[in-house]
């Protein structure tokens, strides 16, 4: 996931999203009520079609990247996720990386390995005297 927060006085930018078209709750609550999902959200065991049957993306298929299937440009998003894999997995030690990474479940059989990475920006390192706010301000507005 990606979160950002930017204040702006009395305001405020707030950003908490996943890579994925839609995360994996989602999928688990469709599989939970024996409900397809929408065509888009995940693709089978194999990565080679996306699926509607929410027990095929459980059971080793996979979520879609923001955008999608290829025909959508979700390579865009694949791009993405494997930025947030870099700075958050490899640039922290995880042991696990990418497809290595155990599945979020309780009988994953070894202990959770995830890295995180937090970024923080001091804008009055590059804006000084609260322009950063005021024009952040004025943009929300």
């Amino acid at each position: 996931p990606i979160a950002c927060y930017c204040p702006a006085g009395m305001d405020s930018f707030q950003l908490d999203m996943a890579t994925t078209t839609v995360p994996i709750g989602k999928v688990e609550v469709c599989h939970r009520k024996g409900q397809q999902m929408p065509l888009g959200w995940g693709v089978t065991a194999n990565g080679s079609r996306s699926t509607m049957d929410p027990s095929e993306v459980l059971a080793g298929g996979g979520l879609t990247p923001l955008g999608g299937l290829e025909e959508t440009a979700g390579y865009k998003g694949y791009g993405l996720n494997m930025m947030v894999e870099i700075l958050c997995a490899v640039l922290s030690g995880c042991g696990s990386v990418g497809p290595d990474v155990p599945p979020w479940r309780n009988d994953r059989g070894r202990p959770v390995d995830y890295g995180h990475c937090f970024l923080c920006v001091d804008p009055e390192r590059l804006l000084p005297g609260g322009v950063f706010q005021g024009a952040l301000a004025a943009y929300l507005c």
